[in-house]
This record gives C-alpha cells, sequence and structure tokens, in this order.
C-alpha cells in the first residue's frame, strides 16, 4: 500500500516543480534596479586619533618635595612666564641668599683692590704683581658667582612657571602633597592651537604630504565632518606608540573650533577618525559602490542591466576607485538590476522582472 502512495506522491511534486518553473520564466525572475548614484568619489586612507593642542605641557618640579603653594585653578587662563606652583624651598632659598653674599663679597674685594692699587702698583711689588693678585680676585669672584647660579638653578625647580599663554586644563595636585620629580602637577594648554593627532602604520605613510587634505569625525557629534589638513610629516617613527607615525592635522577654518552649524565645538580629548584624502573626484560624479560592479574571469568590469525584459551584460570603463563608492565613465541608459533572492545567479538571456 505504502508503495502505491509513492507512485501518485512522486508525480503531484514533479509537476509542482515543473509549474513553479514555467511561471518565474514564464513572469520573470524577480530582479531589483540599482540607481546610479551621484557622489564625490574618494580614496582615503583612516587612522583613529586624539584632538590635542600644538602648546601642551604637563607641568612637574624637576625636584622631590612638599607643595607650598598653588596659585592656579583648573579652566583658568594663563599668560606666559605667569607663576603656578611652589615646593617649601626654604634651605635653597637660604643657601642661595649666603651664595649670593659671598659673591658680593668676592666682587667688593676685587673692586676694592684695583681702586686702590690700579695707580700705585708698586705698593703690590710692581705690575706683575699686581695682575697676578689681580687675577686671583677675578678667580674668586668667577668661582662664587658659578656656585651662586648653580644654586639659583636648583632653587629654580621648586618653581613652575607657565610656558605659553594657554588655560589650566587640570590640576592634579594639592597644597601639602609631595611631589616627585617629574610627576605632573597642572596640565596647561592653548585652544587657539588645536590639532588633531593620529598614529598612522608605516605601510601607509608613504602615501603622505605636507597640506594633503583631512576629514574628522568625532565621536562627540553624529554626521557632522570637520576638515584639516596634515600640519607636517614626522622625520621619525615613534617607538613609544609601537613603531607608528604620529600625525598632527592642523584644522582648517575657525568656525572647526567655535562651533558648527548646531553648535558642534572641538574640544581637548575628543576622539574620532581622520580620513586622510588620497584621491578625489573633482565635483559629484555618476558612481556605484564596489559590490553593485561585477568582473569576468579577465578581470573586465560589467554590470548587468535588464534589455526586453531579459538580463544582458554591458561592460563599463570605471574612474577613480575609492572607499565606497567607483566612478563609473560610461553612460547607461537601461536599468542596472540585481539579484533580488541571494539564491538567484543572473546570466545573460535570463527572463527577469523589476520589484519594488
Amino acid at each position: 500500500m505504502k508503495t502505491k502512495k509513492w507512485y501518485f506522491i512522486i508525480p503531484v511534486i514533479l509537476v509542482g516543480i515543473t509549474l513553479i518553473f514555467i511561471f518565474f520564466f514564464k513572469k520573470g525572475v524577480p530582479v531589483k534596479e540599482i540607481p546610479i548614484k551621484n557622489r564625490v568619489v574618494k580614496r582615503t586612507v583612516s587612522a583613529s586619533g586624539t584632538v590635542t593642542s600644538r602648546d601642551e605641557a604637563d607641568m612637574s618640579f624637576a625636584t622631590i618635595g612638599s607643595i607650598y603653594d598653588i596659585v592656579v585653578e583648573k579652566g583658568e587662563e594663563v599668560k606666559e612666564g605667569q607663576y603656578l606652583a611652589a615646593l617649601n624651598n626654604y634651605s635653597e632659598s637660604q643657601a642661595a641668599q649666603a651664595l649670593k653674599d659671598t659673591r658680593d663679597v668676592a666682587q667688593r674685594n676685587l673692586e676694592l683692590f684695583v681702586e686702590q692699587y690700579s695707580s700705585n702698583m708698586d705698593a703690590v711689588s710692581g705690575s706683575d704683581e699686581y695682575t697676578i693678585t689681580k687675577r686671583k680676585y677675578e678667580e674668586l669672584l668667577s668661582t662664587a658667582e658659578a656656585t651662586y647660579q648653580a644654586q639659583l638653578g636648583t632653587l629654580g625647580k621648586t618653581y613652575l612657571y607657565a610656558p605659553f599663554d594657554g588655560r589650566v586644563i587640570d590640576v592634579y595636585m594639592d597644597e601639602g602633597e609631595t611631589a616627585l620629580a617629574g610627576l605632573s602637577v597642572i596640565k596647561i594648554a592653548n585652544e587657539d592651537k588645536i590639532i588633531f593627532e593620529i598614529k598612522l602604520e608605516q605601510e601607509d605613510f608613504e602615501f603622505l604630504k605636507k597640506d594633503q587634505e583631512v576629514e574628522i569625525t568625532l565621536d562627540s557629534y553624529d554626521n557632522q565632518v570637520f576638515v584639516g589638513k596634515i600640519l607636517k610629516l614626522p622625520t621619525y617613527v615613534n617607538t613609544d606608540s609601537g613603531n607608528d607615525f604620529l600625525i598632527e592635522i592642523d584644522f582648517l577654518t575657525e568656525t572647526n573650533l567655535s562651533g558648527g552649524d548646531n553648535g558642534e565645538k572641538v574640544l581637548l580629548g575628543m576622539s574620532g577618525d581622520a580620513y586622510i584624502i588620497l584621491s578625489k573626484s573633482e565635483g559629484e560624479v555618476d558612481a556605484l559602490t564596489f559590490d553593485e560592479i561585477k568582473y569576468d574571469i579577465e578581470d573586465k568590469p560589467f554590470v548587468y542591466v535588464i534589455k526586453n525584459d531579459k538580463v544582458k551584460k554591458q561592460y563599463i570603463e570605471i574612474g577613480l576607485e575609492g572607499d565606497i563608492y567607483t566612478a563609473i565613465n560610461t553612460e547607461i541608459i537601461d536599468p542596472i538590476i540585481q539579484e533580488s533572492d541571494s539564491k538567484i545567479e543572473l546570466e545573460e538571456g535570463l527572463k527577469v522582472k523589476l520589484v519594488r
């Protein structure tokens, strides 16, 4: 009985498949149209980076000590040479004063000797003896001056002064805390010299040149592109960042810094991506995305079009191949088509119909 049932089921299945096959080829395999886009085609090299400043400094003392004084706060504007902070330097100050006094005494002794004996050298056994003694006084003064200046250098290590005009980005320590040599106490940056800094892999460095156009997107703002240019090219590899090149990108317009159309303002520390433009079409051109163009076995580019309800292969000439879009230099009159179902494979002569 089971065998007899199969005699009936198999023909039904075959008939069904045949009907489906006839239906598709009579009505046509469904395909969708691919519109040609008008785009500026760009080929770029990209890398992630951070907004920083050409004038940026982490201020630290060159010696260890207890912080005696901090006179600035976070967000405060400062001028070049402005006093910022100091360590407890009582002993260094006292030593500097004592050495200054020694230097002053040596200066007075020299002046007194010259005053007394320059016109009466016989009183010191003649001109030769006068010259020798005067040289001794000068050497004593020189030694005292050098020692005093060395102590001033040590004393100077206990003070912090602003190296340029800018703003206090942060104050990391408080009065009374112990500052180690080289430990950052105050961070200062000039917000008028904002740049975007990226780390670029060595294999991409050959494509770069000074003043090359760059587009910058920041994580803080969606759909906002800031324009910049390569400020300068490094002369060495930055081994501290994994043998990459540190590239500085300058923001081109004041609008970028003061705020865009919607008030977007570039701030220090913002992160994002830089797209260095290697090639760009002159204005908008006819373009397709890279996956909408097909290639034959000889690597010739073509697209499928629909003509008289059938698939036709049209070879095309392509122009600049960008990151996303490729310029199309061939005029295409018939609609460009693409499979509406990944299971369908187009070929010339196949009957098709456009679906939305």
